[in-house]
């Protein structure tokens, strides 16, 4: 859930082909986590560029061991 909402933002997701699109990744991890998801999404949006990009490299050192 952590790195889709900071990666829209950046507009990372235009830099790789992923397995699945965005659109259909949003609506998985709303399905999935609903508010919590929406909560984080507007905690993303609230930042900065600068705090977005340590936001998101926090995710990605947290999820880095998941396969």
């Amino acid at each position: 859930m952590g790195s889709l909402a900071p990666a829209e933002p950046l507009g990372v997701l235009r830099e790789f082909r992923p397995v699945m699109s965005a659109a259909r990744a949003r609506q998985a991890l709303e399905n999935a986590y609903g508010a919590a998801y929406a909560d984080a999404v507007s905690v993303y949006a609230a930042l900065g560029r600068q705090e977005l990009r340590e936001a998101a490299r926090a995710v990605m050192a947290v999820t880095s061991g998941r396969c």
